[in-house]
């Protein structure tokens, strides 16, 4: 690998903790131990090592978006391939859901390109956020609030009691808060 390939797998290695967050947010619960949002992560920086000269950005934020979009594209690739695969009855739900979310992040074609503009910029400060939390109160979140799981389960889920986990949710939400005030400089 030339020293240019290198230093560009270095870069994108720093953007893993955010694709697996990204992940988290749009793929189904029931699909993280069908496919692993980490194993995704990786494939992502793969192909984005693999094509790095179709990158024409300048900065960090062309940069995740561009990984973004080719994170997405893998997603909904994985869910088309697990759906032929798999033909599970109890799985159509989570594909569905997993697939509507990718679909909103991908077209929203009711959306204006302001609106997506203000989508994709919410959406990028929530999942940087979420990269600096621990990877409990990262998970315990995206299932409670963006999955929208009831404690029990995600106590269940998590292998936590339900005072547990409803203090991880707490502790992740009152870090989440206070990022998301200092990135908007309140």
């Amino acid at each position: 690998m030339d020293q240019g390939a290198d230093q560009f797998g270095q870069v994108l290695e720093k953007h893993r903790g955010y694709l697996v967050a990204l992940g988290r947010l749009h793929l189904g619960r029931r699909l993280w131990r069908k496919m692993d949002p980490e194993d995704l992560a990786g494939d992502t920086i793969l192909e984005a090592l693999k094509n790095r000269l179709q990158f024409k950005g300048s900065g960090e934020n062309e940069l995740r978006g561009w990984l973004r979009t080719m994170h997405l594209n893998n997603f909904r690739d994985a869910l088309r391939k697990y759906w032929k695969e798999l033909g599970q009855k109890g799985l159509e739900d989570s594909l569905a859901q997993s697939s509507g979310r990718l679909r909103d992040s991908l077209e929203a074609p009711t959306s204006t390109p302001s609106q997506k503009a203000v989508r994709n910029e919410l959406l990028d400060h929530l999942t940087r956020a979420l990269t600096q939390l621990t990877p409990e109160q990262q998970q315990a979140y995206i299932l409670y609030r963006e999955h929208e799981m009831k404690l029990a389960e995600v106590a269940k889920h998590l292998g936590l009691s339900v005072p547990a986990t409803a203090g991880l949710i707490h502790r992740g939400l009152k870090k989440l808060k206070h990022l998301l005030q200092e990135e908007d400089g309140l």
